[in-house]
């Protein structure tokens, strides 16, 4: 019955997706034959108002052969529908982000322009013009987009008061099971509702841990499934029982529940996990770096773009900087000093130079702290608002850091940091950066260690391109002051 209605609701889910794509047409279209596209002398422009509004396209109303756009509307929509397919658009999002189902949309429409693109460019007697193409793909991701988001809290708020149900047995009534079961507790959203606990320990059984009852041992499997309503098996069990899962998974094999099985990763140190295969074995990734594919792309504009504007903006600050700076003690403007990057490698960081040339040559590697006699006046001040770094902004466009990541630190330093804290070296996963989330909250200069690295975990661990605008953002609204910048 349940696969019945998984069926139906693809169908119709597909079904909607073709009305979706068709209304995207549609309002092209009329938006071509109405002329609220209308482009003269000029690239395009759409008209809302008397100047419209640039959009960057090149449709002409006398060249656009409407009737073939007709006949070429059923085309559209299949191949749309097959590009969304094989996008992964019509598997279950029931347990993922918000964000997926759209990122879908967007995937499976470029599978679709990029080939129709090459079409028109190279067939010109279509007399279909580039800019068509687009303007019909954003309108219908648009469409899409807001229809799946509306239909997806729809779901939501169903599925949160008991609709649309899967029930799960969990195997394991341990750290890592009942740890599952607190964390499908606090996502109701997903419509997974746990039956109960199957466990080895005899001991168990009858008892409620995070008001789930174990219902028997693993060797109640069969008679569980008969008389329980189950949708899904998870097997949860912790490491020193995880040769119990092939015994799982053979009873299973005589069902038609699905099975799942949930790593037991409490006693590891994980960093930014992720799944993948490798012609079709399985693969987890315990501790890798979020800098990698499109993410690795989008942090690199990101860098470079940010760095160029703060640049030209401060550029008069900068040279003043730069000329007080050889005006105020003897020695060279910069300051280069090297410092632990991404991956672990050297680089050297740039700095105004706020002491003395001599500065380290009788204390060595050492912090700077409150009143340091070796700090030169301006340099004092450079410190506590942070002007020292400005510099720094050049080692972001030669690709050493990033505007936003952890502070790097001394190779001399981190020889003892990674002895005292062995999950240290996880923060070189990604590039050191002029300012982060632990600076922003206020862990900086001769704080709590600890701190700052739970803080550049979370900020690993968590990594998007709009964290980085909201880090980016916090330090400007914060300002450079800090009490612990000596």
């Amino acid at each position: 019955m349940l696969k019945e209605y998984n069926r139906l609701f693809l169908v119709s889910q597909v079904a909607v997706d073709g009305l979706l794509v068709s209304s995207g047409w549609w309002i092209s279209h009329r938006m071509v034959e109405n002329k609220v596209l209308d482009t003269g002398d000029s690239p395009v422009s759409l008209n809302f108002g008397d100047g419209g509004l640039l959009f960057g396209l090149n449709i002409q109303k006398d060249v656009l052969d409407l009737s073939l756009l007709s006949q070429a509307h059923i085309f559209a929509v299949l191949a749309i529908l097959y590009c969304l397919s094989v996008a992964g658009m019509y598997r279950s999002f029931r347990n993922t982000a918000s964000l997926e189902d759209i990122k879908a949309i967007l995937k499976g429409l470029v599978f679709f322009l990029i080939p129709v693109w090459f079409i028109t460019e190279l067939s010109p007697s279509l007399n279909i013009p580039t800019g068509f193409i687009p303007l019909f793909i954003s309108m219908t991701w648009l469409i899409m987009s807001l229809f799946r988001f509306s239909e997806r809290q729809v779901l939501k708020y169903l599925r949160a008061r008991g609709f649309n149900q899967r029930h799960l047995l969990i195997v394991g009534a341990g750290r890592n099971a009942q740890n599952l079961v607190n964390r499908i507790g606090r996502c109701q959203w997903m419509g997974f509702k746990v039956v109960g606990y199957i466990t080895q320990e005899s001991s168990r059984v009858g008892k409620t841990f995070m008001g789930t009852e174990v219902l028997g041992v693993i060797e109640d499997l069969p008679e569980i499934l008969a008389t329980k309503k189950i949708d899904q098996v998870y097997c949860a069990l912790s490491n020193d029982k995880a040769h119990l899962i092939k015994n799982v998974s053979e009873v299973l094999e005589q069902y038609t529940v699905d099975f799942r099985v949930v790593p037991d990763l409490g006693g590891m140190s994980t960093l930014h996990n992720t799944f993948f295969e490798i012609d079709g074995v399985p693969v987890l990734g315990i501790r890798e770096t979020p800098m990698q594919g499109f993410g690795n792309v989008q942090k690199r504009l990101f860098d470079v773009v940010v760095s160029l504007l703060i640049l030209v903006f401060i550029s008069p600050i900068f040279l003043l900087l730069a000329l007080l700076v050889k005006l105020s003690s003897k020695g060279p403007v910069f300051y280069r000093q090297k410092r632990v990057g991404y991956d672990g490698r050297i680089f050297h960081i740039l700095k105004f130079r706020s002491m003395g040339v001599d500065a380290e040559d009788g204390s060595g590697a050492v912090w700077a702290v409150k009143g340091d006699d070796r700090t030169t006046k301006l340099g004092s001040f450079m410190r506590k608002t942070s002007l020292d770094e400005l510099p720094q902004f050049f080692n972001v466009l030669m690709g050493h850091m990033s505007v936003v990541g952890p502070r790097p630190e001394r190779p001399e330093f981190i020889k003892d940091f990674r002895e005292e804290l062995p999950r240290y070296m996880l923060r070189h996963k990604i590039k050191a950066g002029i300012t982060g989330w632990a600076q922003v909250n206020g862990w900086r200069g001769q704080t709590s260690l600890k701190k700052r690295l739970q803080y550049d975990l979370y900020y690993i661990d968590n990594w998007s391109i709009w964290f980085d605008v909201r880090i980016v953002l916090d330090t400007i609204v914060r300002g450079f002051m800090d009490k612990n910048a000596y």
